[in-house]
């Protein structure tokens, strides 16, 4: 196991000068030779929070300070942990004020071995100001680690008297952090470095401990496997098991969806109890078939499902989706394991269960059980998303125009997010992949497949189950837990994956990234002729501080001075104020697509004012070829008429600021 001492001796990191005594006679010796003042802290692996039970004692300045705080200490040590195993008293020379971090590894469930850096001290529980990564990193993700911290820019510019850290400083530390962690895997299932106290360029270690390994954990090496999941999509023959003829039924509204909205292959109702369903033969089982099937969609207990994929496997049907319900989420766990151990044996892939399935706007494949005229179907667009959630998802589906792929996977007994993820990956029609989850059973297989596709798709997530009481509430949901968020969140940012924070930001980062490709820069001009929303998206910007406000370039101000007779604000919004004609808009918007300082525009419109006709809406989608804009407003009737106008030429348009600043966010890669 790794010792307080190797840290230095052995992966060259600074630690603080002490030595451990094992009586108050050495105490007093350690702290002559250290020199005044010094520290005294117990040595012990049960006892985690030391200065808790007034187990640490700082600035003794002489030999009377220490002998009564080593009393102290041991009293305060028998009281409190009575059965401690004490290796003796540590004395330590006391350091000049500093910034406190701590750096420490975790083997963490969902992910397996990850870094922690953050805000150290005494107040690391307090603020939990603390970013996350999986193993190992490099020299980028140990900085963006550091620079997500709440705490990163006094940390990087100083405070009063602390100096500043240089970033580079940090991040060495960090990095040699994570290579104690990875060295020490196999026997160690968590530390910390607690403090680090940094005081400009220099620092030192003050505390280490460590939890060691007791069981061996499972190694994370899961790969994604996309074998036969196209089926899923472009099944050319479709059984319906459960089929019914009563329009209540679930399976109902799926057989008549499949034969109204416009699906081309064959279908194939199965249930004992009818000779036809909606004027289509109706078979007792899979075996009564004769033709070939290639998917089937299951509508009955959980329990006929193990002999029901032995049917599947005998007429080589490979793709099962199940949409019932009764498996983890009800406390069966045992029965889905039966389910999935005789699918892998069968080579059948499943997905489900307690799921709607799978929905493809181009083959008009379908399992949701949701009648068309209740749930919008969206036209074929270059959109794909997978949702955890059969609730989320179908709310995304009735909300976006477009789309291309959707899958609700629940419970996933087989087919999970990586999969689905290289699987939409492949498809080179697709320009953003839009996830929601609640919780993540293979973790580190999430995130090895993430990172591959990020440079080339974005890939929206927006992550639910963030506290611990909606934690519970996913666990009851889907049968897993939710996982730590920081964690989920620190290995997202990672991973270069857009985070969110609501399904309406789901929705507008996804519709954003449809219409427009990503962007290296960040400034974002907005024009308006109602400034009051803009200010609302200004503290918006600034709260995230994604995107950067444009300032117009000289020779721009220049020219539109000369545009405009009355007096406007040319800053960062661009107020055009409520007499603004269309003409008016169109000469800034000129401007700003010629504007080099400018990479996204960002445009309000108050809708209700007479001088707006459809006339804005062309000159609009004139300007929206050259760069990236984002439109939005907020009204009634009229508003929203207009909106559908750009909305029909492929301009995506918002209702409220988080919306519209999301959506801009988004194209930042």
């Amino acid at each position: 196991m790794i010792k307080f001492s190797d840290l230095e001796t052995k992966y060259g990191l600074k630690t603080v000068r002490s030595r451990v005594a094992d009586s108050k006679s050495e105490a007093l010796e350690y702290a002559q030779s250290l020199g005044y003042p010094i520290a005294l802290k117990i040595e012990s692996l049960d006892i985690l929070h030391k200065s808790d039970i007034g187990a640490v004692k700082l600035n003794l300045k002489d030999a009377g300070q220490v002998s009564a705080a080593y009393d102290e200490i041991l009293f305060s040590v028998k009281k409190n942990f009575p059965d401690a195993r004490i290796e003796g008293i540590s004395v330590q020379e006391m350091l000049p004020e500093g910034f406190e971090v701590i750096i420490g590894y975790i083997n963490d469930r969902v992910f397996g071995p990850c870094i922690m850096a953050g805000m150290g001290g005494i107040f690391t529980e307090a603020f939990k100001d603390i970013a996350f990564r999986a193993l190992p990193i490099t020299k980028t993700d140990a900085e963006s680690m550091i620079k997500e911290l709440k705490f990163s820019e006094v940390l990087l510019k100083g405070f009063r008297h602390i100096k500043k850290v240089p970033i580079e400083a940090l991040s060495e530390v960090i990095l040699k952090a994570a290579g104690i962690a990875l060295e020490n895997a196999k026997t160690i299932e968590s530390f910390d470095i607690n403090p680090a106290i940094f005081y400009g360029d220099d620092y030192r270690i003050v505390d280490f401990k460590f939890t060691p390994k007791e069981v061996m954990s499972e190694e994370f090496s899961d790969v994604p496997d996309i074998d036969n999941l196209d089926t899923f999509f472009n099944a050319s023959s479709i059984a319906i098991v459960g089929a019914s003829p009563v329009e209540k039924k679930l399976s109902y509204a799926i057989l008549k969806n499949l034969m109204t909205n416009g699906y081309k292959g064959k279908l194939y109702p199965i249930n004992p109890k009818y000779d036809t369903i909606l004027g289509l033969e109706s078979y007792p089982d899979i075996a009564s078939i004769r033709d070939k099937v290639e998917l089937v969609i299951v509508l009955v207990s959980l329990n006929d499902v193990v002999s029901m994929l032995s049917q599947c496997s005998a007429k080589g049907i490979k793709n099962v989706v199940i949409i019932s319900a009764g498996g983890k989420e009800s406390g069966n766990d045992d029965l889905e394991d039966e389910i999935k151990n005789s699918a892998k044996s069968l080579g059948i892939r499943i997905i489900g269960c307690n799921c709607i399935g799978v929905f493809d706007a181009n083959t008009k494949v379908d399992s949701m059980f949701f009648p068309e005229e209740n749930l919008n179907r969206p036209s074929p667009g270059n959109i794909c998303l997978l949702s955890q959630s059969g609730t989320v998802g179908l709310c995304a589906l009735d909300m976006l125009p477009k789309l291309s792929k959707f899958v609700s996977y629940g419970n996933r007994i087989d087919v999970d997010e990586a999969d689905l993820l290289k699987y939409f990956a492949s498809d080179k029609n697709i320009k953003v992949i839009s996830v929601y989850i609640e919780g993540l059973l293979k973790g580190r297989k999430f995130y090895n497949v993430l990172k591959t596709i990020t440079p080339d798709i974005p890939v929206v997530v927006y992550k639910a189950g963030r506290t611990e009481l909606a934690s519970k509430a996913a666990m009851s949901h889907t049968g897993f837990l939710a996982g730590t968020h920081r964690i989920i969140s620190g290995v997202l940012n990672q991973a270069k994956a857009f985070q969110v924070d609501s399904f309406e930001a789901l929705l507008a980062a996804s519709r954003s990234l449809s219409a427009y490709r990503r962007i290296k820069s960040n400034q974002a001009l907005l024009i308006t002729n109602g400034a009051g929303v803009t200010i609302q998206a200004i503290d918006r910007i600034e709260a995230k501080k994604i995107l950067g406000l444009a300032a117009l370039s000289e020779n721009s101000i220049k020219k539109l001075r000369e545009s405009f007779s009355g007096s406007i604000s040319l800053a960062n919004p661009v107020d055009l104020t409520g007499t603004a004609t269309e003409e008016d808009f169109e000469k800034v918007l000129i401007a700003a697509c010629a504007d080099k300082n400018v990479d996204i525009i960002m445009l309000y419109i108050v809708l209700h004012v007479s001088s707006m006709t459809e006339n804005i809406i062309e000159i609009i989608t004139k300007y929206a070829s050259v760069k990236p804009l984002l439109f939005c407003s907020t009204g009634a009737s009229h508003t929203e008429y207009m909106k559908s106008l750009l909305e029909k030429r492929g301009i995506p348009t918002f209702s409220t600021v988080e919306e519209w600043v999301c959506a801009a966010e988004a194209l930042v890669y």
